[in-house]
C-alpha cells in the first residue's frame, strides 16, 4: 500500500499509484479515492484516465451508488486541463441535477491546484450557468442553483473574481431571497455563515458584487414579469437605494427602459409598480421629461397614462417647456386610446389656462385631435381651440383650417363659420373593397410519396383544413390503385409511429396496408341516436358523415379498388363543379365501376349547379353514361339540386310554438320561412346523409369533450347552399345563438355558393352582438364582404337586434363592430343597421347604459351620408332637460335628420 504522505509522481511510482487509484475507485472507496488524488502530479493523473475511463465505460448499470460515485470522483480529479475538468463538472451536474446532495465533496479531487488554474475552471462553470425560466425563479433549491454553487465554490478556492454568464448572474440574485442556509460547499475552505436570519437588502448589502451583477439583472428577460409578482422583491430594492448601495437614479433609468421597450403585460406591470414604489420626486422628473413625453407617444395605454401623469405634475410645478408639451402631444393626441386623449387634452387646457401667450406653438398640435375617430374627442378639441383663437394670428389660423376636414360634418361647417374659411373635405382613402371567392384547388397527382407525404401531414395536424383532409384521403385511394405495394412501402413508417389513428381512416390505412380484411371493416359508423342526441350536433355528425365515407373507402378498396373518389372537391371550400363530377362518374363507366353510394351522396352535395342552359346540357351528358348514377346525377340536375322542394320542415311548427316558451312570444312568420330543410335528401340518399334534413344545433355539446365546432368543417358538408348552413347557426327563437366558435372563420360563409337569406342576415345579427374583441376584424370583414356583394339586408339585422333587446330587456354591446365596421368607410350600412334598431333600444323601459355610444355612432353615420326622415322614439329623448351624453347625441342626431347634411368626406359604401 502507498503511503498517504509519499508524492505519487510520473516515475516509477505511476503504475502502483494508478492501480492504487483504480482499485480504490472500483471499490467505492471515496475516502481514498480523495487521498490518493492529493499526491498525485499531472503525470500520474494522466497515466491513470484510460483505466479510469475502461472502468466507467465497463461498469454494470446495477452498480452500487458508492462505486459510481469513487470512480466519477477518480476520473474528475485526473483532467489535467481546465476545459476538461469544467467538462467533467457539468456533465456531472446534468446527470445528477435532481439531487442537490451530490455537489460539495467532489471539490476535494482538486485539492493541490493552483488559485489560476481553478479560477479557469470556475469561470468555464459558471459560464455553463443556463439562464432558467421565469416561471421557475420562485423555487427554492432548483437544480441550476447547484451549479452555480459549484462554480461559487471554486472561485472561492482561487480568490478569483467572477466573470460570470447571465445564468450566473441570476442564480446570485436570486440566492439573496432563497436563502436556506447558503450552504457551503467546501466547508474545508471557509465556513460561510447562513443568510437564513438576514434580510435579503442585507445579503445584497454584504455581497461585493452587488455593484456589478445587480444592474445586469434588470437586463434578464423575465426579471419585470417576476418583479410584478413580487412585491418583496421590490421593497428589498428600494431599501438598498435608501442605503446607497444601489442608485435612485438606476432604479429609475432601468424602469424607463423596460417601459420603453414594451414587452407582454406582465413584464410592462413589473416595472410601473417598481417606478411607482420608487416614487421619483420632481428633480427626478425633471430630469428624465423627455422620457415621460416619449413613453407618453408610444408606450401602451397604462404606460401612456401614468406619463401623462408626471408631465403633469412637472407642468403644476412650472418645470414642463412648452416646446417639448407642443411635440408631445402631436403623439399622443394621434394615438387612437379616446380616455388618453381626453385626458391629454384637459392637460393642455389647464397650460393654456395658465399661460393663454403659449396659444401659438399649442393649438396646431391640438387640431391634430380633429381627425380622432371619436367625435366627443373632436367637439373637446374644437371647444378648446375656439376659446383661445383671438390669442393667434393668420399663420396659425390657417393650420387651424387644414385640419378641418378630419371633423365630423357637421362639427366642420360650425368651425368653418368661426374661422371664416370655407368647408372643405378631403378624398376618402378608404380602400375598394375586394370581393372574395373561393380558390381552385388541384386534384391529387396519384404518386406513393406525395400521398404518404400528405398523409403523414394529415396525422399530424392538430386541426386539418377539411380540404387537405380530402385531398390526402383521395391521393391515397389514387395511389393504391395504381401500386398498392409501392404505397404500402411508403405508408408502413408513417402509421408505425401514429399512437392513435381517428376512426375510419385508422380503418382506411389498414387496408391500403394489407392488414385488414374486409369483414373487420365497419360498414358504417356507429347509430348516432340515443344519449346526447348526436344526431343534431354539428361538428358530432360532420366527424359521422367523415367516417361513413372512409369505411366505405376501406371496404372499397379492399373488394373493388377505384381511381379517385368522387367527392373530392375543386374549390377551397369544399364544393365542385358538376362538369367534373360528370368527367368522374364517365370514367368509372368506362372502367366498369359503380359509384360508392356514400361518396355519391357527399359529391351531390357538393356540386355546383351551372345556369339553366349549361344545368340542362350537363343533365344530358350525365343521363348519356347509361348507369344508374349517371341517371341519379341527371336527375339531381334536373330537379335544380340541393334546392329542389326546400321548405320550412316539418318541425318548424312544433320548435316555434314549444308550450315552454315565456308568454307573450309570437313567432315571427320570417322565423319559420327561414328555417331550411333538406326534402332533396328524402330521395336516394343514404340514411348516413339523411340526418341533414332536420334542425341542427351549432353548439348542442358545447361545453364538453365532444367534437369541437369548425365553421370550415360545416361548410365544406354543403357549400353550395348557404342559407341552409346559416340555418343551422341561428335561432328560430327569441335570442342570439352563440357563435363563438364560428366567428373567426364567418368571411367563409359568405364565400359559400347559395341564395342569402334572411338566416344569413341573422347569423350577421349574431356576429354584431357576440364577436368580442379577438373575432371583431373576422366579423367586420364579413359585414364587409356581404355589403359588396348586396347580400346584407341591413332592415332585417336591426330588426332582429332590435328583437333580441326587446326580450331580454336590456341593450346587447354591438357598439364595438359597428364602430369598426363604420371606421372602414361603411357609414350607410352601418345606418342602415341602426335606424332599425334604435326604435327598439329607445322603447325599452329602462334606458341603457351604453345608449349614448349607439346614439353617437348613428350621428356620425347620419351626417356623413346625409341622412334624412324620422327614428321613433328619438324626439322624445332628445326633448329631456338633462346634461347626458346621450340627451346631446339624440339632439344631434335628430338635428342632423332634420338638415339632411350631406355629407362631403368619409365613404360611403
Amino acid at each position: 500500500m502507498i503511503a498517504a504522505e509519499q508524492k505519487i509522481s510520473g516515475g516509477t511510482a505511476t503504475a502502483p499509484g494508478v492501480a492504487a487509484l483504480t482499485d480504490a475507485a472500483t471499490g467505492g472507496d471515496v475516502d481514498r479515492v480523495l487521498e490518493l488524488l492529493a499526491i498525485m502530479d499531472d503525470p500520474a493523473r494522466r497515466a491513470a484516465r484510460r483505466p479510469l475511463d475502461v472502468a466507467q465505460k465497463t461498469m454494470a448499470a446495477d452498480a452500487p451508488w458508492e462505486v459510481r460515485t469513487a470512480v466519477a470522483f477518480a476520473a474528475l480529479g485526473c483532467r489535467t486541463t481546465p476545459a476538461e475538468a469544467a467538462k467533467d463538472l457539468v456533465t456531472l451536474w446534468r446527470r445528477h441535477r435532481y439531487w442537490s446532495g451530490w455537489a460539495g465533496r467532489q471539490l476535494n479531487a482538486f485539492t493541490g491546484r493552483g488559485p489560476a488554474w481553478l479560477a479557469d475552471t470556475g469561470r468555464r462553470v459558471a459560464a455553463a450557468v443556463p439562464v432558467r425560466r421565469p416561471v421557475d425563479w420562485r423555487i427554492t433549491g432548483h437544480d441550476n442553483a447547484t451549479l452555480y454553487r459549484v462554480a461559487r465554490e471554486l472561485l472561492w478556492m482561487a480568490g478569483a473574481e467572477p466573470e460570470a454568464g447571465d445564468g450566473y448572474v441570476l442564480e446570485w440574485a436570486l440566492s439573496k431571497q432563497h436563502r436556506e442556509g447558503e450552504l457551503c460547499l467546501a466547508p474545508h475552505v471557509r465556513v460561510h455563515r447562513s443568510t437564513y436570519q438576514e434580510s435579503m437588502a442585507q445579503a445584497f448589502r454584504t455581497d461585493p458584487y452587488t455593484t456589478a451583477f445587480l444592474p445586469r439583472v434588470f437586463a434578464l428577460a423575465g426579471f419585470s414579469t417576476y418583479l410584478n409578482d413580487s412585491e418583496h422583491w421590490r421593497a428589498q430594492l428600494i431599501a438598498l437605494t435608501e442605503t446607497g448601495e444601489v442608485a435612485r437614479a438606476t432604479l429609475i433609468d432601468r424602469c424607463v427602459e423596460g417601459l420603453m421597450s414594451g414587452g407582454r403585460v406582465p413584464e410592462i406591470r413589473g416595472f410601473q409598480k417598481l417606478l411607482a414604489e420608487v416614487d421619483p420626486t420632481e428633480d427626478e422628473l425633471a430630469e428624465r421629461a423627455a422620457d415621460w413625453a416619449g413613453l407618453a407617444g408610444r408606450a401602451d395605454a397604462p404606460t401612456a397614462g401614468r406619463a401623462l401623469e408626471s408631465l403633469r405634475r412637472l407642468r403644476d410645478a412650472g418645470r414642463l417647456d412648452t416646446g417639448l408639451l407642443a411635440e408631445t402631444s402631436y403623439a399622443v393626441l394621434s394615438r387612437p386610446e379616446k380616455t388618453l386623449v381626453r385626458s391629454h387634452l384637459k392637460l393642455l387646457a389647464e397650460a393654456l389656462r395658465r399661460t393663454p401667450e403659449d396659444a401659438a406653438d399649442l393649438l396646431p398640435p391640438i387640431a391634430t385631435a380633429f381627425g380622432h375617430t371619436d367625435t366627443t374627442v373632436q367637439e373637446q378639441a374644437w371647444k378648446l381651440v375656439a376659446q383661445h383663437l383671438t390669442a393667434v394670428g393668420d399663420a396659425v389660423r390657417g393650420e387651424l383650417a387644414d385640419a378641418l376636414p378630419g371633423l365630423t360634418p357637421d362639427l366642420r361647417d360650425r368651425a368653418a363659420a368661426v374661422l371664416g374659411t370655407p368647408a372643405t373635405a378631403t378624398e376618402s382613402q378608404t380602400p375598394p373593397i375586394v370581393v372574395s371567392a373561393p380558390l381552385p384547388v388541384t386534384v391529387a397527382s396519384g404518386g406513393a410519396a406525395e400521398a404518404v407525404e400528405e398523409i403523414a401531414a394529415l396525422l399530424s395536424a392538430r386541426r386539418p383544413v377539411p380540404v387537405d383532409r380530402e385531398r390526402a384521403v383521395d391521393g391515397l385511394i389514387r395511389a393504391a390503385y395504381r401500386d398498392r405495394a409501392a404505397l404500402a412501402e411508403h405508408l408502413v413508417p408513417v402509421v408505425r409511429r401514429q399512437s392513435w389513428i381517428p376512426a375510419g381512416l385508422y380503418e382506411l390505412l389498414k387496408a391500403a396496408l394489407g392488414e385488414m380484411t374486409v369483414d373487420e371493416v365497419p360498414v358504417g359508423p356507429r347509430g348516432m341516436a340515443g344519449r346526447s342526441d348526436h344526431a343534431r350536433c354539428i361538428p358530432c355528425l360532420y366527424e359521422y358523415l367523415l367516417e361513413a365515407r372512409w369505411y366505405e373507402a376501406a371496404r372499397r378498396l379492399l373488394t373493388e379498388p377505384v381511381p379517385f373518389l368522387l367527392a373530392a372537391p375543386g374549390w377551397s371550400n369544399g364544393a365542385l363543379d358538376a362538369a367534373v363530377l360528370v368527367e368522374r362518374l364517365t370514367e368509372y363507366a368506362r372502367l366498369g365501376l359503380h359509384a360508392g353510394h356514400v361518396d355519391l351522396d357527399q359529391a351531390l352535395l357538393r356540386a355546383r349547379l351551372p345556369e339553366p342552359a349549361a344545368r340542362d346540357r350537363l343533365a344530358a351528358e350525365a343521363a348519356a353514361i347509361g348507369t344508374p348514377d349517371g341517371v341519379r346525377l341527371a336527375r339531381w340536375l334536373e330537379s335544380g339540386g340541393i334546392h329542389a322542394g326546400r321548405d320550412s320542415g316539418p318541425d318548424v311548427e312544433a320548435r316555434t310554438a314549444r308550450p315552454d316558451l315565456r308568454e307573450g312570444f309570437t313567432p315571427d312568420f320570417r322565423y319559420a320561412q327561414a328555417r331550411t330543410a333538406l326534402p332533396a335528401l328524402r330521395d336516394g340518399f343514404t340514411p348516413h346523409f339523411r340526418h341533414l334534413d332536420q334542425i341542427l344545433d351549432s353548439n348542442w355539446h358545447f361545453g364538453t369533450d365532444f367534437a369541437s365546432p369548425s365553421l370550415p368543417e360545416w361548410i365544406a358538408v354543403v357549400p353550395v347552399f348557404r342559407e341552409y348552413l346559416a340555418d343551422q347557426l341561428t335561432n328560430p327563437l327569441d335570442h342570439p345563438q352563440s357563435l363563438d366558435d364560428y366567428l373567426f372563420d364567418l368571411p367563409l360563409l359568405i364565400e359559400t355558393d347559395g341564395p342569402a337569406g334572411h338566416r344569413l342576415t341573422m347569423v350577421f345579427a349574431g356576429a354584431i352582438v357576440s364577436a368580442g374583441t379577438a373575432h371583431r376584424p373576422a366579423a367586420v370583414d364579413a359585414l364587409l364582404q356581404a355589403d359588396a356583394r348586396g347580400e346584407l339586408d341591413a332592415q332585417w339585422c336591426g330588426e332582429v337586434i332590435g328583437r333580441w333587446a326587446t326580450r331580454r330587456g336590456e341593450m346587447f354591446d354591438i357598439v364595438g363592430v359597428l364602430t369598426d365596421l363604420a371606421h372602414t368607410g361603411a357609414h350607410r350600412p352601418v345606418w342602415n343597421i341602426l335606424r332599425a334598431l334604435l326604435p327598439a333600444l329607445l322603447a325599452l323601459p329602462k334606458r341603457p347604459r351604453k345608449l349614448s355610444g349607439v346614439l353617437l355612432l348613428a350621428a356620425d353615420c347620419a351626417v356623413r351620408i346625409g341622412a334624412t326622415g324620422e327614428v321613433p322614439g328619438l324626439s322624445e329623448l332628445a326633448a329631456v332637460t338633462a346634461a347626458s351624453q346621450a340627451v346631446k347625441q339624440a339632439r344631434r342626431l335628430r338635428d342632423a335628420l332634420a338638415a339632411g347634411v350631406v355629407a362631403t368626406s368619409g365613404s360611403v359604401i
